[in-house]
């Protein structure tokens, strides 16, 4: 437990200790710092914790759970008020830098905003300001752990701040458990949030799905594999042969991703990782079956209706020469002009190919992906492994607590993408002879203002 502004003697300390805390064990740095700015408390029971240094801003543990036999690094912050007086800090931290070998979690009041979007109702916040602290976290490698509860941390008035944080280093994030603060409301006699940093282990290691990350096509080795992997005799149709190439290649590129790229990998794995949510009924849960829960509410069927057929009948209808545009025969041309007109940086697809993948090397793929392509539009049929997606969750914000502060998009695979822009392509010319007047979003020549003007 961490007491940031105790401002306690020793002889009211020693009471506290023996009413409050019996058992407890205390390490301050009262003697730094007339003021009395950080205590520590921990029970020896549950916790083993070596002090390291201990200065009027900041104190540095190594901590190793008794339960869990966990080992990390914990700093205790309360930083002073003013920017010159704060450089110290980060110079302390960056210094202790140089000698970490452990995750490391540093906590408390920084005294100081990292964005430009962390105070509200206050002065403009300058580069000034945060550039200090910036260039610590840079170069530290401080990520900011993404909390739950309270979005501003302390209240001045009418100004509202996040200057209370919990970070972990580059080791934490990748090699580290769990971490979930919970910055509590404001209390009467407080004008900081209460912070309550849970540590859990790591999750149950479940199957993996297989993602392509771009950064793999500029390893040296990666078109030899491609090559080997893609080059064997499959039987039955084209869309399947594409699904069964696609599938071997995957053991070949995972082993290329763990001797090259798992660590990365798996931190971006652990940031992805929504450990926590706040229920219906405002409790917060971070029971992995009622998060999960919680997401399937989310996504509840609505019933649809029934489409009026004598509405399609009476409405316009395309002309002849409009439908034998629609219906003529598909080039290798008019595929590669909708993959490339698909930005690199699109989501991965259920089966984990990005399109970057599709584009750079079409001269070991491209056969089999143009006839699987041609395949669908020939016979009107798609497999069951190309013809269905994936909904990733999108926090809105960092601030994330509830399930509505996630945006859901679908994720679809590569040649199921291609297909629906070859298809709406085709339709783009014939939108405005079909598609009523009274619909002017989405029309290309049309425009939204055109109802309001109707309106006013």
């Amino acid at each position: 437990m961490g007491i940031l502004e105790a401002k306690l003697g020793d002889q009211k300390l020693n009471r506290v200790m023996q009413n409050k805390f019996d058992g407890f064990m205390q390490v301050n740095d009262f003697c730094t710092h007339r003021a009395g700015r950080i205590l520590i408390l921990w029970s020896p029971s549950k916790v083993k914790l070596e002090v390291l240094e201990t200065t009027p801003q900041i104190i540095h543990f190594i901590a190793t759970c008794k339960v869990t036999s966990y080992t990390f690094l914990v700093s205790f912050v309360y930083g002073f008020h003013t920017i010159v007086s704060r450089r110290p800090l980060w110079n302390n931290i960056m210094d202790l830098h140089a000698n970490v070998s452990l995750p490391w979690m540093i906590l408390g009041d920084f005294n100081n905003v990292l964005k430009f979007d962390k105070n509200s109702n206050g002065a403009e916040v300058t580069p000034y300001e945060i550039k200090d602290f910036a260039n610590c976290c840079l170069r530290v490698g401080l990520t900011d752990v993404r909390s739950i509860g309270c979005l501003y941390t302390w209240i001045d008035n009418s100004t509202w701040s996040k200057i209370d944080k919990v970070m972990v280093n580059d080791i934490w994030v990748q090699n580290g458990a769990y971490v979930f603060p919970d910055l509590l409301p404001f209390r009467c006699l407080f004008d900081h949030s209460p912070c309550i940093v849970s540590i859990h282990d790591r999750m149950v290691n479940t199957r993996k799905s297989f993602k392509f990350f771009n950064r793999w096509t500029n390893h040296e080795d990666f078109n030899d594999i491609i090559l080997a992997s893609w080059n064997f005799n499959v039987v039955g149709t084209k869309k399947l042969i594409l699904c069964k190439k696609s599938c071997k290649l995957k053991g070949a590129l995972n082993e290329l991703n763990v001797k090259h790229f798992d660590t990365f990998l798996l931190g971006n794995t652990r940031r992805n990782f929504i450990a926590t949510t706040l229920k219906e009924d405002v409790m917060y849960t971070t029971s992995q079956d009622q998060v999960a829960l919680e997401f399937v509410l989310l996504g509840k069927k609505e019933p649809v209706g029934l489409i009026d057929m004598d509405i399609i009948r009476n409405g316009p209808l395309v002309s002849l020469e409009q439908g034998i545009s629609l219906i003529r025969d598909i080039s290798c041309y008019e595929i590669k002009e909708a993959l490339f007109g698909i930005g690199d940086d699109k989501s991965h697809g259920p089966n984990g190919y990005t399109y970057v993948f599709s584009k750079r090397h079409g001269g070991t793929i491209e056969h089999d992906f143009v006839e699987a392509i041609m395949e669908f539009f020939s016979s009107g049929s798609i497999l069951k492994q190309i013809n269905h997606a994936v909904i990733a969750l999108v926090p809105k914000s960092r601030h994330a607590p509830s399930v509505g502060d996630y945006r859901p998009i679908s994720c679809y695979n590569v040649i199921y993408k291609v297909i629906t822009k070859i298809l709406a392509s085709r339709l783009r010319p014939i939108w405005g002879d079909i598609v009523d007047q009274a619909q002017p979003a989405f029309i290309e020549g049309r425009s939204m203002m055109k109802n309001i003007h109707l309106a006013q």
